[in-house]
């Protein structure tokens, strides 16, 4: 009888129920199977960040700043509709110049969250020009796709000077600077996908058109 009723302490505590700061506790000291490889292989840096240390979220769903918060209290709290930042953080969002919004957070892969140097936030106008689009003059998704379908009839021509590697005008040149990924393959010296691949075939002679890069 004894020794049943010393196990009964031990049963109550194993059905405590985890607080949220339990959860957010373990969630701090959780490392995925594949970090080694994004770090050793991909040379990514994704060195997790406690979340006790990480600054307000703004990657929330929330829109508009809460004036209260701003003012120093909000009483609603986490359960605001409205985004607590600090004066600073409201002021660089003024202040932002970003343009394009950032494909990872569309697929809510994004670690950089207010540090992201690309949009968190859903806006057509601004979104990356659709690949399939661009290349096919088709997209299986029509008016339903997330990324913008460009008319070729109102795009700038291609930078000849740029596809080589170098245009002397930069950033003021009428033309597209469009930067792709160079074939590993047609750099050893063969592409069997040859016009149609997807990545990069610098040319080494010289433009034949738009000779001064513009």
């Amino acid at each position: 009888m004894a020794t049943v009723g010393a196990s009964e302490p031990a049963k109550e505590a194993s059905k405590k129920p985890f607080s949220v700061l339990d959860t957010r506790s373990a969630a701090d000291n959780l490392t995925l199977d594949f970090e080694s490889f994004v770090k050793n292989e991909l040379h990514l840096n994704i060195d997790h960040v406690p979340l006790s240390h990480r600054p307000p979220s703004i990657n929330d769903g929330k829109t508009g700043v809460c004036n209260y918060f701003l003012n120093g209290h909000c009483r609603k709290g986490t359960g605001c509709i409205y985004r607590h930042l600090t004066r600073e953080q409201s002021e660089q969002m003024k202040a932002d110049k970003r343009t394009v919004v950032c494909k990872h957070w569309l697929r809510g892969l994004c670690k950089k969250d207010f540090n992201c140097e690309f949009l968190h936030e859903y806006n057509l106008d601004k979104m990356p020009e659709c690949t399939f689009f661009a290349m096919e003059g088709a997209c299986i998704h029509g008016s339903e796709c997330e990324f913008r379908h460009v008319n070729p009839d109102l795009k700038a021509r291609v930078c000849p000077w740029y596809a080589r590697g170098f245009c002397k005008h930069g950033a003021n040149c009428r033309s597209k600077h469009v930067q792709k990924l160079i074939c590993p393959l047609y750099q050893f010296g063969f592409c069997p996908d040859g016009p149609n691949c997807r990545k990069s075939h610098p040319r080494f002679e010289l433009p034949k058109m738009f000779g001064d890069g513009n």
